[in-house]
């Protein structure tokens, strides 16, 4: 391992230990693949963890070639969830490092949607990721477009989606979906019967060049990370890249989640927390910060050189920035309601020395909902100036986010903290969830490289985070895990086009953009005041397409189209 990750102690008292006491007996997740579609090489697992494969940073950007030195940007990530029921018990689920020593709070599969169960085959048949690509799915449009059938031998990827009824499931993998009306993987369903079909010509609705499908739960076992009870809660996840070949997209990764609450009373209280341990090469010099209005959350280097150190590879003089970029900050799938940044709030590895215990990892539920809820693993709050710890100082919700304190912006440079080993969580709430509730988190992860150092400027990985956010918006955006429907609003016809394109609304038409696969405006028509407008070739390639229109009185709808 390449840095000391200290045991996460487990020293609750023996009523908190009970609660967390689950009648699953699910084993601990095993399955990792990697996401490398573009400069990125991103290592998924389905434990509720990312980019580590249990000893190692593997978020490994800019991607070398195979035998060659590698170099990380991430550590780890995960979900942190957090909430009190209605007998003021709290509950709490999140993965740390656990995956190193047996300890879990997460384990792979759906819950039953009416109990909020599971049990070990259900888990261990789910401990796996459903990997599509844009070529194939591509593929399988246009030879349903061409006679209005499918003729083609279908894709293993496509034929095992793991879609709501899909008959051809059981061939592919071995064991059935869930014989309930639960949605699970997202698709475009053709004739709108709610069945996932290829051979009528469904197919997965996912962004990206390559996208990874993978579910999970906090149900599975005893909370043996946290300690935690469980919250019953089911993950749905996604991560897609886009083959940009340079550009922002090309260095750029994305992670949508669904939550579905699957418990049977209230959850009061509930935070989400996107946990990230931000190794930028070396581990042991790193800085962080944040910008709460744009929720972006980075890591930088503490010094104009990154050494190698304890055998990890450092950038060397050619140091970038990584950055997190939230983009649906626990949103109902509506697009609504959604939390806010609560706080911003980090702490440091232990094993470094010369930290105060207090600001160090947690050690039991208590203290990892604290760290939720924007406190120090002691309790005291955190505060604006220094480091951030200063037990009985007002409280403040966002470290080093360039507000002012004591004359200058409160950065890490400025406060001349020493460089060092820093975990961060963005956390969003408070949020009261009902039975049944359904909200989505999305993400991604910015990457700028060589900057000025020391104490590089923000401009750069600003404008990036930037792009990524108005290109994801220009994106369909369906609900994930509900079958997408051709748009109430917009009809194209023919899509695929040839030369051109019709585009009908029930409304005014008023604004017509067109992009490329990596976000490019190609064209832009505004102006417009009519229910139907033709989109023309002008020279396109062949290719996949978004648009976006704007109704009158409508905030748009995007969607994507095909060039013969």
């Amino acid at each position: 391992m390449r840095k000391t990750i200290l045991p996460i102690l487990l020293i609750c008292s023996l009523s908190l230990f009970s609660a967390a006491v689950a009648a699953q007996n699910c084993d601990g997740a095993i399955a990792q693949r990697d996401l490398a579609a573009n400069n990125v090489r991103a290592r998924l697992l389905t434990g509720g963890d990312l980019w580590w494969d249990g000893s190692g940073g593997r978020y490994i950007v800019p991607k070398p070639p195979i035998g060659t030195p590698e170099v990380a940007a991430l550590f780890a990530g995960s979900l942190w969830l957090g909430g009190v029921d209605q007998a003021g018990n709290l509950k709490v689920a999140a993965q740390t490092y656990g995956r190193a020593t047996g300890r879990t709070d997460y384990w792979p599969g759906p819950l039953d949607p009416a109990l909020g169960n599971t049990n070990e085959n259900n888990c261990n048949n789910w401990d796996r990721f459903f990997n599509v690509r844009r070529d194939d799915i591509d593929g399988h449009i246009a030879d349903f477009a061409d006679n209005g059938q499918i003729d083609n031998p279908i894709p293993a990827s496509l034929r095992g989606w793991p879609g709501r009824g899909n008959p051809l499931f059981p061939d592919v993998h071995g064991f059935s979906l869930p014989n309930t009306n639960q949605f699970l993987a997202p698709f475009f369903d053709r004739d709108g019967d709610g069945i996932y079909d290829p051979r009528q010509g469904d197919y997965p609705d996912v962004k990206g060049d390559e996208a990874n499908w993978w579910v999970y739960n906090d149900n599975g076992n005893i909370h043996s990370q946290s300690n935690g009870a469980p919250l019953k809660m089911e993950i749905q996840a996604t991560a897609f890249a886009y083959t940009g070949g340079v550009g922002y997209l090309n260095n750029t990764t994305f992670y949508e989640y669904r939550l579905i609450y699957r418990g049977t009373a209230p959850v009061d209280s509930f935070f989400l927390g996107l946990w990230i341990d931000p190794d930028l090469g070396c581990y042991s010099d790193d800085y962080i910060g944040c910008r709460p209005e744009d929720l972006l959350g980075f890591a930088y280097n503490g010094d104009a050189f990154d050494q190698d150190c304890s055998g990890v590879s450092g950038y060397g003089n050619e140091i970038p920035i990584v950055g997190i970029k939230v983009l649906k900050p626990l949103e109902r799938p509506n697009g609504q309601d959604a939390a806010p940044l609560s706080s911003f709030m980090y702490y440091l590895n232990a094993a470094t020395g010369g930290t105060p215990s207090g600001a160090t990892d947690p050690n039991n539920l208590l203290e990892f909902y604290r760290y939720l809820t924007g406190h120090w693993r002691d309790g005291s709050s955190l505060a604006r100036g220094g480091n951030g710890y200063q037990p009985g100082a007002s409280a403040y919700p966002y470290a080093f986010d360039g507000s002012l304190a004591n004359g200058q912006p409160w950065t890490e440079c400025n406060a001349n903290t020493a460089p060092g080993d820093r975990r961060f969580l963005m956390n969003f709430g408070p949020l009261t969830l009902q039975p049944g509730e359904i909200r989505e988190f999305a993400f991604a992860v910015v990457w700028v490289p060589n900057q000025a150092y020391p104490c590089p400027g923000l401009t750069a990985l600003e404008a990036e985070a930037e792009a990524v956010e108005n290109f994801y918006e220009s994106l369909l955006v369906s609900t994930p895990g509900e079958p997408a429907q051709p748009s109430r609003e917009i009809r194209l016809s023919p899509n695929p086009m040839w030369e051109s394109v019709l585009l009908q609304a029930g409304a005014p038409i008023r604004e017509v953009y067109l992009f490329s696969a990596q976000g490019q405006l190609l064209q832009a028509h505004t102006g417009l005041d009519a229910p139907s407008f033709t989109l023309r070739r002008q020279g396109l390639a062949a290719g996949v397409y978004f648009y976006r229109v704007v109704l009158e009185g409508s905030a748009g709808s995007s969607g994507r189209l095909v060039v013969w």
